[in-house]
């Protein structure tokens, strides 16, 4: 894959649905109006996932996700060695490890092809 050349794998986020008691809710009514998880996960060339954050509330930040992740030791996030990097969508282009048209491009990529392929379990 040589527009990818030291690349480890790439880094994305989801909302997933959450049912939460009612007098609990407000944290986790993101932005669609409904109660959500905010997921974090990383997955390889293999489309297997690699790591996965997963708790936060819908209305916390996918960037505050992802410094609370990189920066708690007990986490264990597999961060890159040296000279490699992650894929991230354009919404973390502030990152170093982002790579612009390219990671777009393999996001897309990747959601064509789950819904193609059984995610390992």
């Amino acid at each position: 894959m040589p527009y990818f050349k030291d690349c480890i794998g790439c880094i994305d986020g989801t909302h997933i649905a959450a049912c939460i008691p009612e007098t609990e809710q407000i944290p986790y009514i993101g932005r669609k109006g409904v109660p959500t998880f905010n997921v974090m996960a990383t997955c390889d060339f293999d489309l297997c996932f690699t790591f996965a954050s997963f708790g936060w509330e819908g209305s916390a930040h996918d960037t505050r996700v992802f410094l609370h992740t990189i920066n708690t030791p007990s986490m264990n996030f597999p961060k890159p060695p040296e000279g490699k990097y992650y894929l991230v969508d354009k919404g973390k282009s502030w990152l170093p490890c982002a790579q612009g048209q390219q990671a777009a491009q393999l996001h897309i990529w990747l959601a064509l092809s789950a819904q193609h392929h059984r995610w390992p379990t």
